[in-house]
């Protein structure tokens, strides 16, 4: 790192603007850092290593300079949002906090641990171009209250939905059962509502949760 680069282990606000390599946050970079408390992340950030905020037990304020569709472009290892409170987008130096997620068209995936920790979203909008919702994705969002599941998903990895403790009902319009890994889901879950002609498919398919399906005419 840059020989002007300050101390990172006893920062309190940052911009990663600042910094000469703006692009990636190197595993372990910020671990352990209990005084950082706000730090914002540019819009060409394209990976956050492992354990790169562990231990930042103070951090409450995430401003990213970007976009939620640019945000689902970032290689995720580790999310600050598993220590911070608020996520922001800065728009024109305005700061505006997440609490809706709408994914765009454009987007086929979600990450691992893209949207870990977003504990103040309370809807998230998923296209039906969204193919794979990957490990940890949506962990933590725990004013999640429902959620619509596309016919385009084809995989939800581990955990996925897990520490989402208010989601009460999944609405899953995949004519096929997508994939479940580990925990996709968590067992607080009152009803999954499937299409209705594919009860029994999703009954065998998504065995350990058989008596929350629930027929549904998406029609």
């Amino acid at each position: 790192m840059h020989k002007d680069t300050p101390n990172l282990t006893s920062l309190q606000y940052l911009k990663l603007g600042n910094l000469t390599n703006t692009t990636t946050i190197q595993e372990n970079t910020f671990q352990n850092n209990t005084t950082l408390t706000t730090i914002t992340l540019p819009s060409n950030l394209i990976y956050i290593g492992a354990n790169a905020f562990d231990g930042c037990a103070n951090l409450v304020n995430v401003y990213y300079d970007g976009t939620i569709e640019d945000w689902c472009n970032v290689n995720i290892d580790s999310n600050p949002m598993e220590y911070a409170e608020n996520f922001q987008l800065l728009d024109n130096n305005v700061l505006q906090e997440v609490t809706q997620i709408v994914i765009p068209e454009s987007i086929s995936k979600i990450g691992n641990n893209q949207f870990f920790g977003f504990s103040n979203v309370t809807k998230i909008s998923l296209p039906n171009t969204i193919e794979s919702i990957g490990s940890y994705a949506f962990n933590g969002c725990s004013y999640l209250n429902d959620i619509i599941i596309p016919n385009s998903v084809i995989t939800i990895g581990d955990n996925a939905f897990n520490g989402c403790d208010n989601l009460q009902s999944i609405y899953c319009h995949a004519t096929t059962p997508p994939k479940l890994g580990s925990n996709t889901i968590p067992t607080t879950i009152n009803n999954i509502f499937v299409p209705n002609t594919y009860v029994e498919e999703y009954k065998t398919q998504w065995s350990s949760l058989a008596g929350k399906i629930v027929g549904y005419d998406f029609e």
